[in-house]
């Protein structure tokens, strides 16, 4: 029997959203950025755009926790519009998807300043 990893489905961490739709925000990913839903974003300061939070990465935005991809979203060809959590809602901290375990903690902090709470 053949077995597979199952990914994160649509919104599947969230656990409680803030009342109607103050907790999503749309917001365009950067072109290059293959990502699933779930995982923990950076906002780029210059042009705005999103990307894979890094805390250990270029210091162009990407260092610090800006919300959470909704859905995966597959950027390959050219920027892509999706939707995010960014701001109070509390998540499944299991289900999130971080570059690395060495930036869980400080990307954790980054989440709750925006009212993210990962449990």
């Amino acid at each position: 029997m053949t077995s597979f990893t199952e990914k994160g489905h649509a919104g599947g961490f969230i656990l409680m959203p803030a009342n109607g739709d103050r907790s999503f925000e749309k917001v365009t990913i950067l072109s290059g950025e293959v990502l699933d839903a779930g995982s923990v974003l950076g906002k780029q300061t210059s042009g705005g755009k999103y990307v894979q939070y890094d805390d250990d990465g270029t210091d162009d935005g990407r260092r610090v926790a800006a919300g959470i991809l909704l859905d995966a979203v597959d950027a390959t060809d050219g920027d892509v519009e999706a939707t995010i959590i960014a701001r109070d809602c509390t998540v499944n901290g299991e289900e999130l998807a971080w570059k690395s375990d060495d930036e869980v903690d400080a990307g954790k902090a980054d989440l709750l300043a925006l009212g993210i709470v990962v449990r």
